[in-house]
């Protein structure tokens, strides 16, 4: 047994040192900017509406240098922030407290500050980006899935405190749990191998 603690302990230690964010801070993001992101997923900066979206959304335009309001319509504006969110800060990986973390849109759900996470992926709304991006959920433990992965994980395979000593909470993450599955969100298990493909680059 106690080599076996040996040959483990590396492997964690490895685990720790990678930086989840290297991605998008190849992409550039600074650290200032990853903060503030989290910070406005989950409720913690006044709401801006300057632009009539929502703060986080008007801060993607901002770091980008494309203004929500001089695109030539909302549409073309929407379409855009829906592939960046894509490519880039769908990527964008928060850690807010030492009982959660996860992705901008995971950490919103959480922190039930919601409602943009639903607009962003209605696919009958205006962004339509794609809900089953392939993303950390714990980078300690170098897992990986869905946002309605990262649901389940906090809920049932490794309840938070949070979740363990209030079960109206756990019901609110299982309603959106339903709401997201409406809008078609899957689990990794529940993909086929080109669907994990497609939603893993």
């Amino acid at each position: 047994m106690k080599y076996l603690i040996i040959l483990l302990l590396p492997i964690s230690l490895i685990a720790q040192d990678i930086d989840p964010n290297a991605k998008v801070k190849e992409m550039g993001l600074s650290e200032n900017q990853i903060s503030t992101l989290c910070q406005a997923a989950i409720g913690k900066i006044p709401k801006r509406t300057d632009w009539g979206i929502y703060t986080i959304m008007e801060y993607m335009y901002g770091y980008e240098g494309k203004p929500y309001p001089d695109f030539p319509s909302k549409k073309e504006a929407h379409e855009w922030l829906a592939e960046i969110w894509d490519e880039k800060y769908a990527c964008v990986y928060c850690k807010i407290t030492s009982s959660i973390t996860g992705s901008l849109d995971m950490m919103a759900l959480y922190h039930e500050k919601q409602n943009w996470v639903y607009a962003l992926y209605d696919p009958e709304g205006v962004f339509k980006a794609p809900i089953n991006k392939i993303r950390i959920i714990n980078d300690y433990l170098e897992i990986k899935g869905t946002l309605l992965d990262y649901l389940y994980y906090v809920t049932e395979e490794k309840p938070t405190r949070e979740v363990e000593g209030n079960p109206a909470f756990k019901n609110s993450l299982d309603g959106m749990k339903a709401r997201l599955i409406e809008h078609g969100a899957k689990r990794m298990k529940d993909m086929t191998p080109k669907e994990i493909e497609e939603n893993s680059q």
